[in-house]
């Protein structure tokens, strides 16, 4: 318990506030749209050189707890909290707020080297459909490296970069919702 305490805080002090537009975070309240799969897997959270060389994704790679469970620990107890990995969310419902968990798979070493460092294709979709569906769009990058965001930024009144939290997603939860406040902060500027 210890050191999955110790975990949790160190995820939140790393915890990168990239934009914030018209004061969306931190949330106040729902209901919520939560989406992306990055969002209920720890193996995603994890990313390489977790359990696995190259990391797995899996929701249960290991003891932890997901994005998805710290947001449900964390929220107000009257916050209605709805997610699907697929921003795919019932008939014509609106959210007041809604959270996109944008990710890599895992990777270690020369077998993650990548050219192009842009937001994939079906990650970009996903902003466009949540967007449709929410007052203030808040994308999270899970992530272990930047990557290219500059031309989607108005698309999302903040940006966050959570990097690869690990084990303990409370920690992403428990800054979106102000009980630890953003400190972390980059060493270069975000590449464009």
């Amino acid at each position: 318990a210890e050191h999955r305490a110790l975990a949790r805080e160190a995820a939140a002090r790393g915890m990168v506030l990239l934009h914030n537009d018209g004061g969306a975070l931190p949330i106040g309240g729902g209901p919520i749209f939560v989406a992306g799969e990055a969002a209920d897997n720890i193996g995603l959270q994890c990313g390489g050189w977790t359990i696995k060389w190259q990391g797995e994704v899996t929701r249960d790679l290991t003891v932890g707890t997901t994005i998805l469970d710290g947001l449900r620990e964390v929220a107000p107890p009257d916050t209605a909290i709805t997610y699907s990995p697929t921003a795919d969310f019932p008939g014509d419902a609106r959210a007041a707020v809604g959270l996109l968990f944008v990710h890599e798979l895992p990777y270690a070493e020369g077998l993650g080297d990548r050219e192009d460092l842009n937001l994939p294709a079906e990650q970009v979709a996903l902003i466009d459909k949540l967007r449709a569906r929410c007052e203030r769009l808040v994308v999270v990058l899970i992530t272990g490296r930047p990557l290219l965001i500059a031309e989607h930024l108005g698309r999302a009144e903040a940006w966050v970069a959570a990097w690869l939290p690990g084990s303990e997603g409370g920690a992403v939860a428990d800054v979106l919702f102000g009980r630890v406040p953003f400190t972390g902060r980059l060493p270069l500027a975000w590449p464009g």
